[in-house]
């Protein structure tokens, strides 16, 4: 099994494709900024590298050798059958990445681990996000914060819906939805 290619030193995206300027060009340039376009780019990078260490926390990959799909991966590993969602969340931002390969027969999607995941480099690429606009913390830290839960989460030691919404989570939601972001 040969390793993935990702690399989170070779993050920083070009310049945005001027088609998309072209698309976008009824609305203020302001809204739809190159700042925005490198956050946006950024985010997405980063929600992948966030699942590349989900697949070690959540102990996947020792159970993706075979084709299995998000049911039997909760059922092998403990997981509670309500965290099938974000595991196929998961799994799918994986097969993105090339990390796992994806098939569905009509009725199930499985999923197999294709190249040997890297490991992940999130504090690079904060350190990247926070660069391009200090306000990308407010962002950074709900999905750090979220992707911290999921373990808890999943085996049933804690509820999604306390952990994003509890004491902890509501100043992370305020700061996420704040008008300076």
């Amino acid at each position: 099994m040969k390793a993935a290619a990702f690399d989170a030193h070779k993050f920083p995206a070009g310049r945005s494709d001027p088609l998309l300027a072209e698309c976008l060009k009824e609305f203020p340039p302001a809204i739809f900024s190159e700042h925005l376009y490198q956050s946006i780019e950024l985010m997405e990078r980063y929600s992948i590298e966030l699942a590349v260490d989900l697949l070690g926390q959540l102990n996947l990959a020792e159970q993706l050798g075979a084709w299995r799909s998000a049911d039997k991966l909760c059922s092998v590993l403990g997981f509670q059958p309500r965290f099938r969602l974000a595991l196929q969340w998961i799994l799918a931002r994986l097969v993105e990445s090339g990390c796992l390969q994806m098939r569905d027969d009509g009725a199930t999607r499985s999923y197999r681990l294709r190249n040997t995941p890297w490991k992940p480099d999130l504090k690079y690429l904060r350190t990247i996000g926070l660069t391009i606009d200090p306000a990308n913390a407010a962002t950074l830290n709900l999905l750090d914060y979220a992707a911290s839960a999921y373990p808890a989460v999943a085996t049933g030691q804690q509820s999604g819906d306390h952990n994003m919404f509890g004491p902890q989570g509501v100043p992370l939601w305020l700061n996420y939805f704040h008008n300076e972001n």
